[in-house]
């Protein structure tokens, strides 16, 4: 079987999807992960989780701690992960670039250099913020124009709201946004449409051993944190590696895609200009990329489960 060759840039550790897409991609025979950098904030933190989560299935990828800061904005490099637990701190989860301490220098040029090894045989899947892509895009973009896809969670176009990742660093949505190589969006339009039953959720979090005990553990542990907010495990994250290697999961559509970096309501804000200017004349961007609109919910929580956790019983 042919492997898809994926560079995974994530911020693993606040909300739990990110956790779930990583095992996700390691329980896929279609999917190879030739190396996972971090980005937003604590990103050293966040590479040590993802080393243990590789140690505990077995895995042997190379791991970078990619930039703590936005490209204009300065966040909290010190803050802790609510999935955090002690046994992180020990020295063989430490990131190849542990000593950088979150300015992600050496995660931007790992990322080209990877660009420069695979070239179309590679995809980038964004499931953060988008700084350490906009990054190496700016660095270096004759080197990226020859990746073979960029995917990314994030963005709302039909819909239209301040989407979490291109929240946190709206310069960096704007630079892949307007970037030759058209983005594949996996839109929180649709990604907020997968979450699991009240029964889905008991069935994960009853594991104790393995990787899905692992799973089960920080599920809770990250419930715990956000009751009070958005206790439902949505799967957006998840929902764009499965779209890599299976597009039939979701319906996707051409988009002109314009990022507000203003505004005290806007800001991040992915506009689609197509469905914006409608009714008055407009001359569409050069640009175009791509967003998913349409999703068969049931049927990819189904099959997220599965893979990832096992067939359910049914009763």
């Amino acid at each position: 079987m042919e492997r898809t060759k994926i560079l995974l840039d994530t911020d693993i550790g606040d909300d739990i999807d990110d956790l779930l897409c990583l095992q996700l991609g390691l329980n896929l025979p279609q999917v190879e992960f030739v190396g996972i950098t971090t980005v937003f904030k604590n990103t050293v933190l966040r590479a040590r989780m993802v080393k243990k989560v590789l140690e505990i299935n077995g895995a042997d990828i190379p791991v970078y701690a990619g930039s703590g800061n936005g490209i204009e904005q300065k966040n909290d490099i010190s803050q802790t992960l609510c999935q955090y637990d002690e046994t992180m701190d020990e020295s063989r989860f430490a990131p190849v670039n542990e000593k950088e301490n979150c300015s992600g220098d050496m995660a931007v040029d790992f990322i080209i250099d990877t660009v420069k090894r695979y070239g179309k045989e590679l995809t980038i899947l964004g499931i953060g913020p988008f700084t350490n892509i906009a990054k190496a895009i700016l660095k270096d973009p004759e080197t990226m124009k020859g990746v073979g896809r960029i995917v990314v969670m994030g963005g709302a176009f039909f819909n239209h709201f301040t989407e979490w990742n291109s929240l946190c660093d709206a310069e960096a949505s704007r630079v892949i946004s307007e970037f030759e190589v058209p983005i594949e969006y996996i839109s929180a339009d649709v990604t907020h449409r997968c979450s699991l039953t009240d029964e889905e959720y008991r069935f994960v979090t009853g594991f104790k051993e393995g990787y899905k005990g692992y799973l089960s553990e920080k599920i809770k542990m990250w419930r715990k944190t956000h009751i009070n907010t958005h206790a439902a495990v949505f799967l957006h994250d998840p929902l764009a590696l499965m779209y890599i290697v299976d597009p039939s999961v979701v319906k996707m559509k051409k988009v002109h895609v314009y990022v507000e970096k203003c505004g005290t309501k806007t800001r991040g804000m992915t506009l689609n200009l197509d469905d914006m200017y409608c009714y008055s004349p407009h001359k569409p961007m050069e640009n175009a990329n791509f967003a998913s609109y349409d999703v068969n919910e049931k049927l990819f929580v189904k099959k997220f489960i599965e893979i990832v956790f096992g067939k359910k019983e049914e009763k």
